[in-house]
């Protein structure tokens, strides 16, 4: 199985930077985020160039990116028409990155929490809808990431209280509604290891992974205690990656799982730098079974 990471270093290195130490580290395979792209977005179609030409100098396969839905406001689901059609206009905007550097994948987040679900599923619906006729007619696939209630609060000695219903995409049943109403060619799923964890005992992660099946087209893996979206290196909180892979090799999946823990492979140091991505590779070897 095949393993890569989020390019690491934002605010701290630029992407080429960024792309030598993962191409020094052993890695193969990795994901633009949005804090770099934002940059080459403001740099225009100079910038676009020498990232993908230098992605292709190191033997770098950049196999998803990112979307706008980090951006303060974004809400593909919002009530507010005004706001859901500014964050479409921006999410296919976006796809144009991948067209020029080159990625099949685009992630996208579905909507903030809204007290009214019913009408937050019909927007995201609709906002998906017209996002798929965008990829569609860019050749590329746009996979909507899982969420996790924000407003879970946690007691000692009794683990966390969920309250449900929660944000909309936050179960696999959610996101396949909207990639079965709009356009299961176009849409998929990106499953977030660590967001998933965080929806125990919902559900277990290994079945979140059954249950997307062929739909799975992207993955953010990292781990936690099931209490935080703490974005750990794998092994490090109570994930059962075991049951995971196994899930993964069941249902046939073969992109690279993508390793978002950018937090941990930051650095200001350059040799800290270099540490932790060697340390996040031994780690993902281990797991995936040797394969980059």
């Amino acid at each position: 199985m095949r393993y890569g990471v989020v390019l690491h270093g934002a605010g701290v290195v630029d992407g080429p930077t960024a792309m030598a130490e993962l191409a020094g580290a052993g890695f193969t395979s990795f994901e633009y985020t949005y804090s770099h792209l934002v940059k080459v977005e403001a740099m225009g179609k100079p910038a676009y160039t020498e990232l993908a030409d230098n992605a292709s100098k190191l033997g770098l396969e950049p196999v998803q990116i990112h979307g706008p839905s980090l951006e303060q406001g974004f809400d593909l689901g919002s009530p507010d028409d005004s706001v859901r059609k500014r964050s479409i206009r921006r999410s296919c905007r976006w796809m144009d990155h991948c067209v020029a550097l080159g990625v099949p994948v685009m992630i996208e987040h579905g909507c903030e929490f809204h007290e009214d679900f019913g009408s937050t599923m019909a927007h995201v619906r609709s906002s998906f809808r017209t996002l798929a006729r965008s990829a569609s007619d860019r050749g590329i696939r746009i996979a909507i990431e899982n969420e996790f209630d924000p407003r879970n609060s946690v007691k000692a000695g009794q683990g966390r209280c969920m309250v449900v219903p929660c944000r909309a995409g936050c179960t696999i049943s959610e996101l396949m509604e909207v990639i079965n109403a709009v356009d299961p060619d176009t849409l998929g799923i990106c499953l977030d290891f660590g967001h998933a964890n965080l929806q125990r005992p919902l559900f277990a992660l290994a079945d979140a992974i059954s249950e997307a099946g062929r739909h799975l087209i992207a993955t953010h893996i990292h781990d936690n205690e099931g209490m935080r979206d703490d974005h750990m290196f794998p092994l490090m909180g109570n994930i059962e990656w075991d049951a995971a892979i196994n899930a993964l090799r069941r249902i046939r999946f073969r992109r690279p799982l993508i390793l978002e823990a950018d937090g941990g492979l930051s650095s200001r140091d350059k040799n800290t730098r270099t540490n932790r991505l060697r340390a996040a590779n031994l780690i993902l070897r281990e797991l995936c079974g040797g394969g980059r």
